[in-house]
């Protein structure tokens, strides 16, 4: 009966929603929050020419960056430069959801997941998926 209990609470937990949260807009336009570790960072902006933007940076274990546009697949870039991520003020924590947009994310403790519905992207420091 007890090992009943447990396994039903298991499964509830698992099948609890992500807390929603919203982050505050900079002064600019933008959005920018960064992961837990510090090791992930992104900002949600309308770019000019190109429209609704998710550009996220992983620094360790090598540094790079995917952009995913509000249409089509994320693109994946691996020489960016300047590896000045991740200090943005609005703290994603592990176990919260975030929506804007066409875009969804999903903080966790394996790292973060993005889309735009139909693709996107995770990134963590074992590695990067694009789909």
């Amino acid at each position: 009966m007890i090992r009943l209990a447990l396994a039903l609470l298991a499964a509830m937990a698992l099948a609890s929603p992500a807390v929603a949260v919203e982050f505050k807009e900079s002064p600019y336009g933008f959005i920018a929050f960064t992961m837990p570790s510090n090791n992930v960072g992104c900002i949600y902006r309308d770019e000019e020419g190109s429209g609704l933007v998710l550009e996220c940076d992983r620094v360790q274990p090598s540094y790079l960056r995917v952009r995913l546009f509000q249409d089509g697949k994320p693109k994946l870039y691996k020489n960016v430069g300047d590896p000045s991520c991740c200090g943005a003020e609005n703290d994603f924590p592990y176990g919260a959801s975030w929506q804007k947009g066409p875009f969804s994310c999903a903080s966790t403790t394996a790292g973060l997941r993005c889309n735009n519905g139909e693709h996107g992207f995770s990134l963590s420091r074992s590695g990067v998926k694009t789909y």
